[in-house]
């Protein structure tokens, strides 16, 4: 089976756009069953069963590393956008960004997001 190039991959966020090196997408914990017997159960009672629901930390991620002069704000929340080899929509709060410059080498940055379900 012959590779994939992601070359010309993009994305958008809040109004400004970056060319895409990496990205990385993590699917969110679902709704879980979850047995409790240890809650005070006699031996002819029916055992009962509570969910365990989404919470913020089990949304789905999206990490992406990108080029580019600036960097995603933390706690901002808009549209993003990934276009190219790649692609989905929605809306996200980025969590975490980061910019690293080093001499003759061009502007890198990253930055991670919790996608909302």
């Amino acid at each position: 089976m012959a590779g994939v190039s992601s070359q010309g991959t993009y994305f958008a966020f809040a109004g400004a756009s970056y060319t895409v090196t990496s990205v990385t997408v993590g699917g969110g914990a679902e709704r879980q069953r979850v047995s409790a017997p240890h809650m005070g159960l006699g031996v002819n009672d029916t055992e009962p069963f509570y969910y365990l629901h989404k919470s913020v930390d089990s949304l789905p991620t999206v990490d992406i590393e990108f080029i580019g002069q600036s960097i995603p704000a933390v706690n901002a929340v808009g549209a993003i956008a990934v276009s190219g080899t790649v692609g989905f929509s929605g809306t996200a709060t980025c969590v975490s960004s980061q910019i690293t410059a080093s001499f003759g080498d061009i502007v890198r940055g990253s930055a991670s997001f919790r996608v909302q379900v």
